[in-house]
């Protein structure tokens, strides 16, 4: 049974342009930044590019990597094949990635009307990619999960996540589906990369979204900490 659900919808995600100025500076000096890459293949064929993504902040009360307390992604940058999503002003804890969202107009015709409409592909991950995306965020840092290639399965055509869900699946869409609509696709994990060279791949292309921005050292200082992990944690434990 669902105790409490705490959907936080920040500021909408803002997808392919530059940085909104709200989110521009740091809340304060704990303020964290969280990223993600996401790839979803739509029936491990067709490439769809994703428009939002749900990260949990899990708690200590949390049982494993089922948390209640979600998050909407609260910027978004598209690439040719996916996009980077974020969180912005990040509060210090666990999170991990559940969901991903792509929404489309599509013309609704008929002799008397001509309607457009969204139509929904929603996809909630499965356990493995929820388990390896989970990070511990600590004040001020600029946290990389990874990159997630995720294949979207249609097992049925009714109650798939029902009938064909994993345990985390049919956890997350219980506590979701009432604030979506649209066919709800199985997420299987085909590839998670959380490498040097991805997460530098990522601070690069982060590093020039906020160049502008109060972020600028906490991205540097995430880069340095990859050229010399020895020292920065000779920082830490000084």
């Amino acid at each position: 049974m669902i105790k409490r659900l705490a959907v936080c919808l920040l500021i909408g995600a803002m997808a392919g342009c530059s940085v909104p100025e709200s989110l521009k500076f740091r809340r304060n000096e704990g303020s964290a930044i969280i990223g993600v890459t996401i790839r979803v293949r739509l029936l491990n064929v067709f490439p769809k590019k994703q428009t939002t993504v749900y990260f949990v902040k899990l708690e200590e009360k949390d049982n494993e990597y089922f948390g209640t307390k979600i998050i909407r992604c609260n910027y978004t940058r598209e690439f040719l094949t996916g996009i980077y999503a974020y969180i912005i002003n990040a509060e210090p804890g666990k999170y991990a990635v559940v969901c991903s969202t792509k929404f489309d107009k599509m013309a609704d015709t008929t002799i008397e009307t001509k309607n457009i409409s969204e139509v929904g592909y929603i996809t909630f991950f499965d356990e493995n990619a929820i388990k390896q995306s989970i990070v511990d965020v600590i004040p001020g840092q600029v946290v990389y999960m990874g990159s997630f290639v995720i294949n979207s399965q249609l097992k049925s055509l009714s109650r798939n996540i029902e009938n064909n869900g994993d345990s985390a699946q049919k956890h997350y869409y219980n506590l979701l589906k009432s604030y979506m609509d649209g066919t709800f696709y199985c997420g299987a994990l085909i590839k998670a990369d959380r490498s040097e060279k991805e997460t530098r791949e990522f601070l690069s292309k982060t590093g020039g979204y906020f160049k502008n921005t109060e972020w600028k050292d906490n991205i540097d200082k995430a880069v340095a900490e990859l050229d010399n992990p020895q020292q920065e944690k000779n920082n830490v434990e000084n």
